[in-house]
Protein backbone atom coordinates (compact mmCIF):
# COMPACT_ATOMS: atom_id res chain seq x y z
CA UNK A 1 0.00 0.00 0.00
CA UNK A 2 1.45 3.26 -0.97
CA UNK A 3 1.15 6.46 1.48
CA UNK A 4 -1.37 8.14 -1.10
CA UNK A 5 -3.79 4.94 -0.48
CA UNK A 6 -6.21 4.86 1.77
CA UNK A 7 -6.53 1.83 4.46
CA UNK A 8 -8.95 -0.69 3.38
CA UNK A 9 -12.40 -0.67 5.43
CA UNK A 10 -12.67 -2.31 8.59
CA UNK A 11 -15.20 -3.03 11.56
CA UNK A 12 -15.28 -1.44 14.45
CA UNK A 13 -12.11 0.54 13.71
CA UNK A 14 -9.94 -2.84 13.97
CA UNK A 15 -6.75 -2.63 12.16
CA UNK A 16 -6.34 -4.29 9.05
CA UNK A 17 -3.61 -7.45 8.79
CA UNK A 18 -2.19 -6.30 6.02
CA UNK A 19 -2.18 -2.81 6.81
CA UNK A 20 1.76 -1.39 7.06
CA UNK A 21 2.61 -5.02 5.59
CA UNK A 22 5.89 -4.83 3.42
CA UNK A 23 6.59 -1.17 3.67
CA UNK A 24 8.63 -1.44 6.88
CA UNK A 25 5.93 0.00 8.91
CA UNK A 26 5.20 -1.74 12.30
CA UNK A 27 1.25 -0.90 13.43
CA UNK A 28 1.39 -1.10 17.02
CA UNK A 29 -2.12 -1.58 18.96
CA UNK A 30 -3.32 2.08 20.90
CA UNK A 31 -4.37 -0.04 24.08
CA UNK A 32 -0.34 -1.65 23.91
CA UNK A 33 0.61 1.74 23.61
CA UNK A 34 -0.55 3.36 25.87
CA UNK A 35 -0.09 0.91 28.13
CA UNK A 36 3.37 1.10 27.74
CA UNK A 37 3.61 4.83 27.98
CA UNK A 38 2.09 4.93 31.50
CA UNK A 39 4.61 2.03 32.43
CA UNK A 40 7.29 4.39 31.36
CA UNK A 41 5.61 6.93 33.26
CA UNK A 42 4.92 5.31 36.45
CA UNK A 43 8.42 3.77 36.09
CA UNK A 44 10.32 7.41 35.74
CA UNK A 45 8.08 8.77 38.32
CA UNK A 46 9.07 6.48 40.95
CA UNK A 47 12.33 7.14 39.75
CA UNK A 48 12.75 10.78 40.36
CA UNK A 49 10.81 9.62 43.48
CA UNK A 50 13.56 7.58 45.21
CA UNK A 51 16.45 10.59 43.34
CA UNK A 52 14.51 13.22 45.64
CA UNK A 53 13.94 11.07 48.78
CA UNK A 54 18.05 10.43 48.68
CA UNK A 55 18.83 14.28 47.94
CA UNK A 56 16.43 14.97 50.57
CA UNK A 57 18.15 13.02 53.08
CA UNK A 58 21.63 13.23 51.95
CA UNK A 59 22.26 15.77 55.25
CA UNK A 60 20.55 13.10 57.20
CA UNK A 61 22.32 9.83 55.84
CA UNK A 62 25.68 11.43 56.15
CA UNK A 63 25.72 12.47 59.55
CA UNK A 64 24.28 8.61 60.23
CA UNK A 65 27.10 6.83 57.88
CA UNK A 66 30.01 8.50 57.87
CA UNK A 67 32.59 10.52 59.77
CA UNK A 68 33.64 14.05 59.42
CA UNK A 69 32.57 17.40 59.29
CA UNK A 70 28.91 17.96 57.44
CA UNK A 71 30.60 19.28 54.03
CA UNK A 72 32.56 15.68 54.19
CA UNK A 73 29.59 13.91 55.15
CA UNK A 74 27.06 14.97 52.32
CA UNK A 75 30.28 14.85 49.92
CA UNK A 76 30.44 10.92 51.01
CA UNK A 77 26.83 10.42 50.73
CA UNK A 78 26.44 12.02 46.98
CA UNK A 79 29.84 10.06 46.21
CA UNK A 80 28.23 6.68 47.30
CA UNK A 81 25.20 7.74 45.27
CA UNK A 82 27.56 8.41 42.34
CA UNK A 83 28.96 4.98 42.68
CA UNK A 84 25.80 3.19 42.70
CA UNK A 85 25.05 5.22 39.35
CA UNK A 86 27.95 4.11 38.06
CA UNK A 87 27.66 0.71 38.51
CA UNK A 88 24.30 0.66 36.58
CA UNK A 89 25.55 0.40 32.87
CA UNK A 90 27.26 -2.98 34.46
CA UNK A 91 24.27 -4.43 36.01
CA UNK A 92 21.98 -3.50 32.30
CA UNK A 93 24.77 -5.60 30.59
CA UNK A 94 24.69 -8.32 33.04
CA UNK A 95 20.69 -8.65 33.81
CA UNK A 96 20.18 -7.99 29.99
CA UNK A 97 22.02 -10.41 28.60
CA UNK A 98 20.33 -12.72 31.07
CA UNK A 99 17.08 -11.60 30.41
CA UNK A 100 17.72 -12.40 27.02
CA UNK A 101 18.84 -16.20 27.98
CA UNK A 102 16.08 -16.92 30.71
CA UNK A 103 12.98 -14.36 29.99
CA UNK A 104 12.82 -10.87 30.80
CA UNK A 105 10.04 -11.05 33.38
CA UNK A 106 11.88 -13.73 35.59
CA UNK A 107 15.15 -11.32 35.35
CA UNK A 108 13.06 -8.12 36.24
CA UNK A 109 11.19 -9.88 38.92
CA UNK A 110 14.44 -10.86 40.62
CA UNK A 111 15.84 -6.73 39.82
CA UNK A 112 13.01 -5.72 42.09
CA UNK A 113 13.61 -8.27 44.52
CA UNK A 114 17.60 -7.16 44.38
CA UNK A 115 15.92 -3.43 44.79
CA UNK A 116 14.11 -4.38 47.95
CA UNK A 117 17.12 -5.63 49.56
CA UNK A 118 19.46 -3.60 49.18
CA UNK A 119 17.14 -0.90 50.55
CA UNK A 120 15.85 -2.83 53.53
CA UNK A 121 19.67 -3.65 53.87
CA UNK A 122 20.52 0.09 54.31
CA UNK A 123 17.40 0.64 56.61
CA UNK A 124 18.66 -2.28 59.14
CA UNK A 125 22.53 -0.62 59.40
CA UNK A 126 23.80 0.32 62.25
CA UNK A 127 25.29 3.96 62.50
CA UNK A 128 28.98 4.68 62.12
CA UNK A 129 28.09 5.46 66.04
CA UNK A 130 27.88 2.07 66.30
CA UNK A 131 29.89 0.20 63.67
CA UNK A 132 32.59 2.66 63.22
CA UNK A 133 34.24 2.36 59.49
CA UNK A 134 32.01 -0.71 58.84
CA UNK A 135 28.68 1.14 58.46
CA UNK A 136 30.48 3.46 55.68
CA UNK A 137 31.50 0.35 53.87
CA UNK A 138 28.26 -1.63 53.91
CA UNK A 139 26.51 1.47 53.09
CA UNK A 140 28.51 1.99 49.76
CA UNK A 141 27.84 -1.97 49.33
CA UNK A 142 24.09 -2.11 49.96
CA UNK A 143 23.08 1.05 47.77
CA UNK A 144 24.17 0.00 44.39
CA UNK A 145 21.22 -3.07 44.78
CA UNK A 146 18.58 0.06 45.97
CA UNK A 147 19.59 1.74 42.83
CA UNK A 148 17.49 -0.57 40.14
CA UNK A 149 20.43 -1.94 38.80
CA UNK A 150 18.86 -3.31 35.54
CA UNK A 151 15.07 -2.23 35.67
CA UNK A 152 15.90 1.43 33.45
CA UNK A 153 17.88 -1.28 30.79
CA UNK A 154 15.19 -3.32 30.27
CA UNK A 155 13.46 -3.06 27.13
Amino acid sequence: MTPSEDPPETQRGEEPADWGAGDGVTVVDPRSLRRAVAAAGVGNAVEWFDYSIFSFLAVTLGAVFFPGDPSSQVLATFGTFAAALAVRPLGGVVFGSLGDRIGRQKVLAATMILMAAGSFAIGLLPSYATFGVGASLATVGADPFSERPAVSRMK
